[in-house]
């Protein structure tokens, strides 16, 4: 999965992103987490929690690669070790993303 620009329209990126620019457009792959994050903003009808947002790609992660190691061992290949996903907040209160 990827976010994908027109030349022109590509927001500021840090330094570390992989960004791969052609002549037709630039593009940002994107995590497994953020797929699921995003997934959770676009289907909200409100402020979500950002903890419930964890959850929901905790879960949605856990699913993803269940069915990506069934595909694998299924094709005799090795399986894709489970990633666990990492949020960091500081913070001493739920804190709401608004879509």
């Amino acid at each position: 999965m990827a976010l994908v620009f027109k030349p022109g329209e590509v927001p500021a990126f840090p330094p570390s992103a992989l960004v791969i620019r052609d002549k037709d457009a630039v593009i940002a792959p994107i995590s497994v987490m953020t797929l699921y994050f995003i997934d959770q903003l676009e289907s909200a009808s409100g402020r979500v929690g950002l903890d419930d947002a964890y959850k929901h790609c905790k879960g949605q992660m856990a699913a993803y690669f269940r069915k990506k190691n069934e595909a694998l061992r299924a094709a005799g290949k090795p399986e894709a070790p489970a990633h666990q996903p990492v949020l960091y907040t500081f913070g001493t209160q739920n804190i709401d993303v608004i879509p």
